[in-house]
């Protein structure tokens, strides 16, 4: 399947101040990823999501053990998706935590005041529905923190069902002005 490329957009943040950007979006096969736009955090878990799920296309969570992770630990979230499309943070790591300004464990996804939340959902359906790996930069302006973006990997995960139940996820937050960004309307 070809991967799924959203161009940048600009939305108006809650609060009325710079807009919101998606600055890269993609939703694809594990050999079509961006590796050069990954942090080596991303790429550690990456590479572990690949070596467990083996001949598989997706790696089943009970084979997965969280002590092989434990530099990236701090990044990594699990969520949980529903029957309906929805999606509950189940475990947040402390840097995730730190950055989001908030504990994300038992938050759902859809309570999440981002303007561009539609195309976050989009991402986690592609993981969830199709199996793909998403990826994506987006600015955090919706946390009061307009200043910052987020670099956020997507992984799916197969349950005891074999079905897709769960969402391993890398989150790292990066300064705008060190990848010499500029966020539209600032």
């Amino acid at each position: 399947m070809p991967p799924t490329v959203s161009p940048m957009t600009a939305l108006s943040a809650p609060s009325g101040g710079a807009k919101e950007q998606t600055f890269f979006s993609v939703s694809c096969g594990a050999r079509e990823l961006p590796l050069e736009r990954m942090t080596e955090t991303h790429r550690q878990v990456l590479r572990y999501w690949d070596d467990k799920r083996g001949t598989q296309s997706v790696p089943r969570r009970a084979g997965l053990d969280p002590c092989d992770l434990s530099r990236a630990l701090p990044n990594v979230l699990l969520w949980d998706a529903d029957a309906a499309g929805g999606y509950r943070c189940r475990l947040s790591g402390t840097a995730v935590d730190a950055g989001m300004g908030s504990h994300l464990k038992g938050m759902a996804l859809a309570d999440m005041r981002c303007s561009l939340i539609d195309e976050a959902r989009r991402e986690f359906a592609a993981a969830c529905d199709s199996g793909r790996i998403s990826f994506a930069e987006r600015t955090m302006g919706w946390v009061g923190k307009p200043y910052l973006y987020y670099r956020h990997l997507i992984l799916p995960l197969r349950g005891s069902s074999n079905e897709i139940d769960q969402l391993l996820c890398v989150l790292t937050f990066h300064n705008v002005s060190e990848r010499g960004l500029r966020i539209s309307g600032s």
